[in-house]
């Protein structure tokens, strides 16, 4: 139907113009401004809604500044813009014959209604201030004892946001103790002084020593949080100055207990900042962390005073994240936030105990300190790194097993960051290849602790491959990031091994020239030996041709939503063919056995079975061959096997077939998808659409609209974009089903970004260090490294291990990625604080990038929750 244009004599026809036309706002204010200048009498008496529904204006009567294109086919209007482009001359004699005539105020009737309405809304703000005035009256106001208490937490809870925000530990680097009361014998002679009603300090009347008669209290130097206490006392904070300078003793005037308190008030405000943004959501388990404290309990709060007893020891806690579409998804028009996933940090649990108890807990804690409703759950997954191995891997398996059993809609999923092939290694229980997972972790951490000694494998890598410039290309690519966290990590350690350990072998010899630091040495010598047993090298082999059936299918998880369907539809014909790979084992093993015998002779290594079997069975040395059959193979097989048929279960599939709905993928189809069964699929989600019964027709019309678009009109290839169109509103459904899906942590919140290849290094050593990165500009001779080597060293022993290096083949790199902004700040909280000054509370507000951390909010919930507090 045309929309035709309501200002007086504007003849403008939505069909015979390429002129945008607007509707009028909903907004009582600015709609009245909009009709007030069209000077329609007719259109006074009609509500906000009805002339946002019927009614348009052109874009002729708007100021040009006043309006954005933000694509090709969309124009909007800024959120002020107000028409004020009319002809009042004279009623136009070219009106279309269906338009009847209104009638056109003049200056003065319009001038009337302004103050008409301005006297309506003064009246309507003196009712206004009147009933707040009424509530302000009945409500008691506070003491002065009451305002001080107020002002006094407000200070501290200040203090606590900005260590928070900053990353600053509570306590110094070499303290271990709580906050220090006074010295005994000062306590004792304050005592006495007060019995004999002398100021304390011990100065009497008329000795002039007014500085003793007011003592300051006396602070723990190395305690950040009484540090900055004094400062802000010393800056003229009289709410503290009051408080404290009287004190007795400071564990009187603040006791661990409080401090603890609130530390818990603070993170809970910060975590319900976020929970309020929150429609549905998927739960997130990240890589577990040592952390100092107990563990929280089912309402949330973790041990009082935690940060100060060092009693309760450290302990592994899992950081738990909740991904959810900013502004409950949907790209209508007014719909308000970003539209965009997140992923922000909720807490911390305790990985204690079996998968049962995990599970128990994380739900407890979800469900009880953050409010959530696991009926809203849509996803659940995890990131198998880290602490613990397989045993930890296992551990989660059993607990995303169990909270999808209790809770069907939390589908068990993938985690965009976490790739397909880097969850199936790491979580395979098999010694050889924990031996293997341990040991690329191990050369990673020693490489990015040691630039000299990259700069070395490096130019081994260069001189080793003179002749194959790809695959040099590629082997020193991998060097200069997290290789292990690739789909074909093991692929380009195998190809890698030859130069890594010739470059551990003169790492090791130059030591004894003191070019390098004993710990690199050390630690050379150890990664040389795990590289020369053939368990690693067997368990390296298997793994490569074992994973090669599912790198393209993985790549595929972590690209767009075309990737991500086609990869749904190849998930059979990826098991079938682990499947014959099972049913012939003894064929592919003596092939797989067979490469690991010869790479293990080119490298030196002797073909034999663990000493570690040996000593535990006592029996005759078994053959090599039948010996990895048995306990590498087979058991690495039908892991694989089981895990795929597992993670993808046919609700997971129905789920990412909805993404059938994006017209990209529609496109790529031929627009042929029976209708009847994309509604079944859709099913899954049939809670969350505002009218199920009408989905059917609805989805028709969709893919009616995109198989007979207008010539030019690009199809959307991503959630995103197909959120953003102006029409998705007109299909609520698929607006709500995409949506809900968009919260899924397996689909990429962010667009596949295409980078641009790497210069082709020269395989010249010479020429390799004049083209080494921006980062290693300082080490291009290796004098100069070597030297650099044992100063890196020297600062690095502790942490230097735990970057997260940009990774550009697994897809999980996060850099400029606001939705991993969270993910990324506690990452550098725990890369930049020793582990026995972590704070669980801390960390929260640090990677709470988007919370407002109000203290007087943090105040009220204090004082609600601790009315007592004097």
């Amino acid at each position: 139907m045309p929309n035709f244009c309501v200002a007086p004599n504007c003849t403008k026809k939505s069909t015979q113009t390429d002129l945008a036309f607007f509707r009028f706002p909903r907004d009582v204010k600015r709609c009245h401004e909009w009709v007030e200048n069209c000077r329609r009498a007719d259109l006074l008496t009609k509500t906000p809604d009805l002339l946002n529904k019927h009614y348009r204006l052109c874009a002729a009567h708007f100021d040009p500044s006043m309006i954005c294109k933000t694509g090709p086919f969309r124009t909007v209007l800024k959120d002020n813009a107000v028409p004020t482009i009319f002809d009042f001359s004279g009623q136009n004699k070219k009106l279309h014959k269906n338009r009847k005539r209104v009638k056109v105020l003049t200056e003065e009737e319009v001038r009337d209604i302004k103050e008409r309405r301005l006297e309506e809304e003064a009246e309507a703000n003196r009712e206004d201030e009147g009933v707040e005035d009424m509530e302000q009256d009945t409500a008691p106001p506070l003491s002065a004892e009451e305002q001080e208490v107020r002002e006094y937490l407000r200070s501290l809870f200040e203090i606590l946001l900005l260590l928070g925000r900053q990353g600053i530990p509570l306590i110094g680097h070499t303290a271990t103790a709580a906050l220090a009361p006074l010295p005994a014998a000062a306590a004792a002679s304050e005592k006495k002084a007060a019995k004999e009603g002398e100021k304390p300090g011990g100065g009497g009347e008329g000795d002039g020593s007014e500085a003793r008669a007011r003592p300051r209290p006396s602070f723990t130097p190395l305690s950040n949080f009484q540090a900055l206490l004094e400062m802000r006392m010393s800056a003229g904070d009289e709410a503290l100055r009051r408080r404290l300078e009287g004190a007795a003793t400071n564990s009187e005037t603040l006791a661990p207990e409080t401090l603890g308190r609130m530390l818990d008030v603070a993170a809970s405000c910060a975590r319900d900042e976020v929970v309020q943004r929150v429609r549905l959501f998927s739960l997130i388990a990240g890589e577990p962390a040592e952390m100092r404290g107990p563990d929280p309990d089912a309402t949330g709060r973790e041990g009082e005073g935690e940060d100060h007893e060092p009693e309760g020891g450290c302990g592994v806690f899992l950081p738990l994240f909740a991904r959810f579409v900013d502004g409950a998804g949907g790209g209508g028009e007014g719909a308000e936030g970003s539209g965009r996933p997140q992923e922000e940090l909720l807490g911390f649990v305790a990985l204690e105990g079996d998968g049962e108890a995990l599970a128990e807990r994380l739900l407890a804690f979800v469900t009880g300190a953050c409010g959530l409703d696991m009926a809203k759950c849509r996803g659940f997954a995890y990131d198998c790194g880290g602490a613990g191995g397989a045993r930890h891997a296992l551990k989660m398996r059993t607990a995303a097993e169990r909270v999808t059993e209790l809770h069907p809609t939390a589908v068990r999923t993938l985690w965009s960051r976490c790739g397909l092939n880097t969850l199936l290694a790491e979580s395979a229980s098999t010694p050889a290849t924990q031996l293997v997972i341990a040991t690329l972790g191990r050369a990673e951490a020693l490489l990015r602790s040691s630039p000299a000694l990259r700069l070395e494998l490096e130019r081994t890598v260069a001189t080793s491959f003179r002749e194959d410039e790809d695959t040099a290309r590629a082997l020193l690519a991998a060097c200069r990031g997290r290789w292990s966290r690739r789909h074909d990590a093991f692929q380009l350690t195998s190809d890698l091994l030859e130069p890594l350990k010739l470059c551990l072998e003169a790492a090791c010899d130059g030591g004894r020239e003191m070019r390098w630091s004993e710990r690199v040495v050390r630690d050379c010598l150890a990664l040389a030996e795990t590289l020369s047993d053939f368990e690693f090298l067997a368990g390296l082999v298997v793994l490569k041709n074992v994973l090669s059936f599912t790198r393209a299918f993985g790549r595929n998880l972590q690209g767009g939503a075309l990737d991500v369907h086609m990869a749904t539809s190849s998930v059979t014909a990826v098991l079938h063919s682990l499947v014959e790979v099972a049913d012939n084992i003894d064929v592919y093993h003596e092939f797989w056995f067979e490469e690991a015998a010869l790479a293990a002779q080119s490298l030196g290594i002797p073909v034999r079975v663990p000493l570690r079997h040996l000593r535990k069975c006592g029996t005759p040395e078994p053959q090599p061959e039948s010996y990895y059959k048995e306990h590498l193979t087979v058991p690495v097989v039908s892991y694989v096997i089981s895990e795929l048929s597992d993670l993808f279960s046919e609700t997971h599939l129905k789920v990412l077939r909805c993404l059938s709905l994006v017209p990209a993928v529609m496109g790529q189809l031929k627009f042929a998808a029976d209708v009847a069964e994309e509604a079944a699929v859709a099913e899954v989600f049939r809670d969350d659409l505002p009218s199920p019964d009408t989905l059917a027709t609805e989805l028709q019309c969709w893919r009616v609209k995109w198989k007979h678009r207008s010539k030019g009109v690009p199809l959307p290839d991503s959630i995103a974009d197909t959120l953003r169109l102006s029409d998705v509103k007109f299909f609520p459904n698929l607006d709500a089903l995409l949506g809900a899906l968009w919260n899924l942590p397996l689909l990429n919140p962010e667009e596949p970004r295409k980078t641009p290849p790497r210069s082709t290094p020269s395989t010249a050593p010479s020429r390799q260090g004049e083209e080494a990165d921006g980062e290693e500009g300082g080490e291009k001779e290796a004098a100069a490294a070597a030297g650099d080597d044992r100063h890196h060293n020297n600062n690095n022993t502790n942490n230097g291990g735990d970057r997260d290096d940009a990774d550009e083949d697994s897809g999980n790199s996060a850099d400029g990625d606001s939705c991993g902004a969270a993910r990324n700040r506690l990452q550098a909280y725990l890369r930049d604080t020793p582990i026995r000054h972590r704070c669980q509370r801390l960390a929260v507000l640090y990677a709470s990038t988007d919370a407002r951390h109000d203290p007087d909010a943090m105040v009220e919930a204090f004082l609600k929750l601790y009315p007592d507090t004097r």
